[in-house]
């Protein structure tokens, strides 16, 4: 399957703090960025940004002013077309802390293992207060494989949840269709009814105008009442 190989790294970190890491194609970029938070130590958040500048776009699901840029949204826009045409991003994590970070996009590569993984790195996790956290890769790949497999888990539900939503849709689409149906059937043996009564009263007057009916003479319209209680 093809994957992307990327080199992470943070912006003026001394010494320098990177990972060199694989990552899958045909994910979004709200993906992409669970993946870098994951692969750099940090903890996941939400308000992160790509910035493409040579494109003049960011890439975000978080609202903030001050971007000279087309913003787009990241849960909606694959990584795809940008990995292969662009070499370089910056990532921003929290942008109130303003961590960037400079992705390199080094090759595109065919790949068996499933999701993506850290192949190297150089540099402890920095935390607040100048502290650092230990790196170890070994974790960070089972989180990573972790995530990956919980995410297929969540797509099986998703599709299934779309397939019976999909059969709901159509079962109420046909029963619309058949009340549908039923309304005109209705609507045809009522007009049937009128019309009928309607030649019912020409036939009426027909007669009337031929034969000369009096007020207690029966009704010809066959009810057995006098003409003068029934159509007069």
């Amino acid at each position: 399957m093809k994957k992307y190989q990327v080199k992470i790294m943070i912006k003026n970190s001394k010494p320098p703090i990177w990972r060199r890491c694989i990552i899958p194609a045909g994910i979004s970029f709200s993906k992409l960025s669970e993946i870098l938070d994951t692969v750099m130590g940090w903890e996941e958040n939400q308000d992160n940004e790509f910035e493409f500048y040579h494109r003049k776009q960011y890439i975000s699901d978080y609202e903030r002013n001050g971007r000279k840029g087309e913003t787009i949204s990241a849960c909606d826009t694959i990584i795809d077309s940008y990995m292969e045409q662009e070499e370089w991003f910056t990532y921003t994590y929290k942008l109130d802390e303003q961590v960037q970070h400079r992705v390199t996009i080094e090759d595109i590569v065919e790949d068996d293992e499933e999701g993506a993984y850290v192949i190297k790195f150089k540099g402890n996790c920095p935390v607040k207060d100048g502290e650092e956290k230990e790196y170890d890769m070994a974790v960070v790949n089972q989180a990573l494989k972790d995530s990956f497999i919980l995410t297929q888990e969540e797509e099986k539900v998703e599709e299934q949840l779309h397939q019976v939503m999909e059969q709901l849709f159509s079962q109420m689409e046909e029963e619309e269709e058949k009340e549908v149906n039923r309304s005109y059937e209705n609507d045809f043996i009522y007009q049937n009814r009128m019309n009928t009564r309607m030649m019912a009263q020409n036939l009426q007057h027909s007669v009337m105008k031929e034969k000369k009916i009096y007020p207690n003479d029966l009704c010809p319209c066959g009810s057995g009442k006098k003409y003068k209680y029934c159509c007069k």
